[in-house]
């Protein structure tokens, strides 16, 4: 219902004399109309999966910390568990992130959406400053017009319920996510445990054939082996260093691609 559309009798019509503590009153209730409890964000509650690791939280400003990037680096020095991993992964994925702002958004839409319109007020002076008998301020007219729009037909509470199917989807959207993220970081954490074990074997060969190479040279200079053997052995000694080098970049490329889940 507006009271735009035309100035009934009932508005309050008063002359310059219009107590200005009056008109103050009702902008502040105007102005405070929309306002809720409280004005903090409200975020979604809690999800099951994977409540037992920490999850992306929403900051309302970025953090201006000299030295972030070394902490952030100090904290994935050292030994890394799964659990670990899965907690950093949450805390700082950023595809999980666009998730986690997609979902607290869906949120606030729904709490707006669920708010009552905020009420309108206007003010209109006449005759003010005109000419002969009207001339001045002591003639003035003041009209305060307060409006407040009412919705019929359920109309408020159906678009709170699309509002709040939003944002459902936009939290199993998020869900999908986290068990995604879950998923490739237990994946990748066990590519770079099998990384380390090929290193760790590939460490015992290169010894392995180091040895051999040296055991076959002492015999050769002895006049035990031929120069042969020793060639062989020098060769097998190569492949074995080639094949550590190898292992090494392996498991160099499995730690960054499991660390890219964080955005590291």
């Amino acid at each position: 219902m507006s009271l735009h559309s035309q100035k009934p009798s009932s508005h309050l019509r008063v002359g310059r004399a219009l107590p200005s503590l009056f008109v103050w009153a009702l902008v502040g209730s105007t102005v405070s109309g929309c306002a809720g409890p409280g004005s903090g964000p409200i975020e979604p509650p809690s999800r099951s999966l994977g409540a037992r690791h920490r999850a992306f939280e929403a900051a309302a400003r970025p953090p201006a910390i000299e030295g972030s990037a070394a902490i952030e680096t100090r904290e994935v020095e050292g030994e890394l568990s799964l659990r670990r991993a899965l907690t950093l992964a949450l805390l700082r994925n950023p595809e999980l992130a666009a998730f986690s702002w997609e979902s607290r958004a869906r949120e606030a839409d729904a709490l707006q959406v669920g708010l009552l319109p905020n009420p309108t007020l206007s003010i209109e002076a006449e005759n003010l400053a005109g000419s002969g008998p009207f001339s001045g301020y002591d003639n003035a007219e003041t009209t305060v017009m307060l409006g407040q729009l009412v919705q019929l037909g359920g109309k408020r509470a159906k678009r709170q319920r699309v509002a709040e199917l939003e944002r459902d989807l936009a939290d199993w959207d998020y869900e999908v996510k986290r068990l995604d993220v879950f998923t490739s970081v237990t994946r990748r954490f066990i590519d770079v445990l099998e990384a380390q074990n090929r290193l760790r074997l590939a460490r015992e060969l290169r010894d392995l054939a180091d040895e051999s190479l040296e055991a076959v040279s002492n015999r050769v200079r002895m006049g035990a082996a031929s120069s042969v053997e020793r060639t062989r052995a020098a060769v097998n000694a190569s492949s074995a260093a080639v094949a550590l080098r190898r292992a090494e970049a392996g498991l160099a490329a499995s730690r960054a691609d499991l660390a890219a889940l964080w955005g590291s």
